[in-house]
């Protein structure tokens, strides 16, 4: 683990099985291969984005909330700017792990506060299961009064995760193939997705969406990633993506209900060890890389 201007105090699973159905609900009828990797008892790519997520979730308070306190800023969580990620395995739904990580920088940019937290889980016997980084937007009205700042590492030294090539899978791929789709966010999607019980109810409550600074709920960033995710696991299995590959996405736009997105993914590159693809989600609402380790049949 890389030096950390804050360390987090580790946090465990497993997963709440609750928490992973939904996160497969919230894809409706257009999630077919991410349920079919739910029904064998795997958890999804799109939750696993989100463990530098789970991690700061499960901190303790520092002092006690108050309902106004619920209402305000900063977002809790942050809204993903960028997530870098390493599945290195899959992992069980029922399957035990810990997560450690703390953050690695903080800066302010145009009046916006930013953070970046890295995150490691790993099994009891100590292997790697996911490795993230995460950027987050911490405070999304602007203020002027904050100039432009940063701590920590610097931008190009951040300990991101690359492709874990130890795990590799057979990835039969053609260079320039392309698979895209069109869905609806509704409003319903967005609340399956969220739960009963939400990490961050900026994505499905209008009033706390509201308070933080935002005109209505937002899809969060793992659920954005989804769609495009599931036209890779249809192509090449439910699993394609759990098997040492590394995802780097970056939000560019908030995505609302009602908005159509079009998610696509295109084969930009094959090696006898690699298969790098493009991923977007339009209109400028994602964009990012995945590499996937593979093996020759």
């Amino acid at each position: 683990m890389p030096l950390l201007l804050e360390t987090l105090q580790p946090v465990t699973g497993p997963f709440d099985p609750e928490r992973v159905a939904d996160a497969c609900e919230g894809l409706g009828d257009y999630g077919r291969a991410t349920r079919q990797l739910y029904d064998r008892g795997f958890v999804p790519p799109d939750v696993l984005m989100g463990m530098a997520i789970t991690l700061l979730a499960g901190q303790p308070r520092r002092h006690p909330r108050t309902a106004e306190d619920d209402l305000a800023s900063p977002i809790e969580g942050g809204v993903w700017v960028r997530e870098q990620v390493t599945i290195h395995r899959p992992c069980r739904i029922d399957e035990p792990w810990t997560i450690t990580g703390g953050t690695v920088r903080r800066f302010v940019r145009k009046g916006r506060r930013y953070a970046v937290n890295v995150a490691r889980t790993e099994a009891p016997d100590g292997s790697a299961i996911v490795s993230n980084c995460m950027t987050s937007l911490i405070s999304y009205r602007a203020d002027e009064s904050l100039a432009d700042r940063a701590e920590g590492f610097a931008e190009a030294d951040v300990p991101a995760p690359t492709a874990d090539p130890r795990n590799p899978r057979v990835v039969e791929a053609t260079q320039g193939v392309e698979r895209s789709s069109t869905v609806e966010m509704t409003a319903t999607l967005l609340q399956r997705r969220d739960g009963k019980r939400p990490l961050n109810p900026i994505h499905s409550d209008p009033e706390r969406a509201r308070k933080a600074g935002l005109a209505a709920p937002i899809a969060g960033g793992s659920f954005i990633a989804a769609f495009a995710l599931e036209l890779l696991m249809r192509e090449w299995g439910p699993d394609a993506l759990l098997h040492g590959a590394h995802l780097d996405m970056q939000w560019t736009s908030p995505t609302h209900a009602g908005d159509i997105i079009a998610p696509r993914v295109v084969v930009s590159s094959v090696t006898d060890d690699l298969v790098t693809v493009a991923v977007t989600v339009d209109p400028a609402k994602m964009r990012g890389t995945i590499t996937i380790p593979r093996r020759l049949p």
